[in-house]
This record gives C-alpha cells, sequence and structure tokens, in this order.
C-alpha cells in the first residue's frame, strides 16, 4: 500500500509488474520530455498557476505540453482566475503524487532558494 494525500491505494509489488502488465496488456510507459518535466515543476511549486504563468517562467509556449500533462492524468484544471479573460489555473493531481512515489507536495525535495533560507536561519540561530 502507499499513502497518497489523505488515501491509500493497493499496489502491486515491483517483482510482479511485468507479469500484471501483461495480463492486462498495458503498453510500457513512456517518459516524460523535459519540457513536460520543466512544467510540472513549475506548477507543483508554484499551484495553482496558469498557463501563462508557466510560460512567462519557460519562456516558450507550453499550450501543447500543459494538454498533453492534463490529458494524461498529472495535472488539472483547478478553476478559473478572476482577472480579465478568466484564465484557467492548473494544479497537479493525485496521480501526479503516485507517479513521483509523493504523499503530499510536502514531499517534495526543497528548491536551491528554499535551501539557503534555511541554512541562513540556521546559521543565525546558532
Amino acid at each position: 500500500m502507499i499513502h497518497v494525500e489523505r488515501s491509500y491505494q493497493m499496489v502491486t509489488r515491483k517483482e510482479f509488474a511485468q507479469y500484471i502488465r501483461h495480463v492486462l496488456e498495458v503498453r510500457r510507459n513512456v517518459p516524460l520530455t523535459q519540457p513536460a518535466m520543466e512544467v510540472l515543476a513549475i506548477v507543483a511549486y508554484n499551484q495553482p498557476v496558469t498557463k501563462g504563468y508557466i510560460e512567462q517562467v519557460r519562456g516558450v509556449d507550453c499550450s501543447g505540453v500543459v494538454n498533453s500533462l492534463v490529458e494524461k492524468g498529472l495535472l488539472e484544471e483547478c478553476g478559473r482566475m478572476e482577472v480579465p479573460g478568466k484564465p484557467i489555473i492548473y494544479g497537479t493531481t493525485s496521480a501526479f503524487l503516485r507517479c513521483f512515489g509523493l504523499s503530499s507536495l510536502r514531499d517534495l525535495p526543497p528548491t536551491e532558494q528554499a535551501q539557503r533560507a534555511q541554512e541562513e536561519l540556521e546559521d543565525k540561530g546558532a
């Protein structure tokens, strides 16, 4: 069993995975592209975010990547911002947590900026 958010999921042991895939005729998982990983990181650490925010951070159009991640169930529409144009806001899903072996977003590794801030706090306290 694995813990995801506020629930548990029964899973197969890794040593039986190939047999289960064969019986269920599950195709091999296709690895995520570098742009997809970048978009997931931006959303995971800053959610909820708009496509415009993601594009501002990455500096390129991300429509195709975001749509692909929504189709894969790793991102979801969380609503719309109350600004002109009412852009869609996105967040990660429980499938994202499962795919990356996380129980919650608190399990994400700290960013370099967060690590530096933590080190500064520890230095001041010493």
